[in-house]
């Protein structure tokens, strides 16, 4: 895959992991969910295939709404984005 086509499938997964992440009551700013694929490409680089971003750039850790202490750990290092919850005493 070239590197624009790879760009803006990584692009993709990260929106849909920020949804995601609203949707289900996690604190993710109106800026992240309206990311444009320019700003993407300023924040994270436009050269997957130099490794400018790779998909551990990708991985985000989000808060709860309601209780600050639920935490999630998004991963997308992975062909497949999952999930850890984090644990935090």
């Amino acid at each position: 895959m070239n590197d624009e086509a790879e760009c803006k499938k990584l692009w993709r997964i990260r929106r849909t992991v920020m949804q995601m992440c609203h949707d289900r009551g996690y604190v993710v700013t109106k800026k992240e969910l309206d990311e444009t694929l320019e700003e993407f490409k300023e924040k994270f680089g436009d050269k997957p295939s130099q490794k400018q971003p790779v998909r551990s750039d990708l991985n985000v850790l989000v808060a709860h709404n309601d209780d600050p202490t639920d935490l999630q750990y998004r991963v997308c290092s992975s062909p497949f984005a999952f999930v850890h919850p984090c644990v935090c005493a």
